[in-house]
């Protein structure tokens, strides 16, 4: 036989996909990208895991910078999900303005 379907299953069983395979730590705009895209690939990723606390899951991707400034938050924010992803999102994404001319370089 040309094809052994037994072994190709068991190689594929064996090969866990790791998380930093997927998406890398956030450390800032400069390194990491937008915030926006990289916070809701990590959604996905942790919606296909069955990953339903948010909370818990987020730090563990921040590195850097970003952790740095996670870890000085209020505890308030630490606990709520949209809380802690709005602060996220406002230190770490550009302003209108910014992104505008970021755009405007990529197409020129």
């Amino acid at each position: 036989m040309l094809f052994d379907s037994t072994s190709y299953f068991d190689i594929m069983a064996n090969k866990a996909i790791r998380f930093c395979d997927i998406i890398k730590s956030f450390e800032d705009q400069n390194t990491s990208g937008e915030f926006y895209v990289w916070i809701k690939k990590l959604q996905l990723i942790a919606q296909l895991q069955g990953i339903t606390d948010f909370l818990k899951f987020v730090p563990l991707f921040l590195s850097g910078p970003a952790f740095a400034f996670y870890q000085q938050l209020a505890d308030k924010t630490k606990r709520d999900y949209a809380s802690l992803k709005a602060e996220l999102s406002t230190a770490f994404s550009s302003d209108p303005l910014t992104s505008y001319d970021k755009l405007k370089n990529r197409v020129s």
